[in-house]
């Protein structure tokens, strides 16, 4: 298994301009994971990243699977340095059919791993994020009630200029646009 280098928790140094804010949106799963980061910037929004992790019964056990998914976030996070980071919450929301309690035990412990890294990279806010307050923030409020899958994926896509956007990819964004949503909101009580 390849070895995470530990870093000591102080916040590096970016060459972004002061006036915008980096996400990382995650959105947990143990069949796939969908990974992106944003620049919220005042001259507009920016995808910076994009990817979906996947892994099978074919990867090995869960935890090699698991160590892959890890490895694969921390490298988002070395390369990219997140102000914040939001996980989408699905703790509330039935699983898909067929999914084994292993896929539901993994959306629990991918938010682990994520918040582990977080404190390597200067311990940015990790906030949770439920499904549904990542759609109303993509969304709009009073607008998300009865969407699917689809149309957070058009959404997101929409919003981004971005093609191909899988849906992983897209909840990750959802998610996203929820921590951030969650964050103004945070700095603005603190006023």
């Amino acid at each position: 298994m390849p070895e995470i280098e530990v870093r000591e928790a102080e916040r590096p140094e970016r060459h972004d301009p002061p006036s915008s804010t980096r996400v990382l949106g995650v959105d947990p799963g143990f069949r796939a994971v969908g990974l992106v980061v944003l620049d919220f910037a005042t001259d507009g929004l920016r995808l910076i990243h994009r990817e979906r992790v996947t892994t099978s019964t074919a990867d090995g056990d869960p935890g090699t699977r698991l160590d892959r998914i890890g490895l694969r976030i921390h490298s988002v996070f070395s390369a990219h340095l997140p102000d914040l980071v939001g996980i989408e919450d699905v703790t509330n929301v039935g699983h898909a059919k067929g999914e084994t309690s292993s896929a539901a035990t993994n959306q629990i412990e991918v938010p682990g791993i994520v918040r582990g890294l977080a404190l390597c990279y200067g311990s940015p806010p990790v906030y949770r994020v439920p499904t549904n307050s990542g759609r109303m923030a993509l969304f709009g409020r009073g607008k998300s009630r009865g969407k699917d899958k689809g149309d957070v994926l058009a959404r997101a896509s929409e919003l981004l200029g971005a093609r191909r956007l899988n849906h992983e990819e897209a909840d990750a964004v959802a998610t996203a646009f929820g921590a951030f949503a969650a964050y103004v909101r945070a700095r603005r009580r603190k006023r």
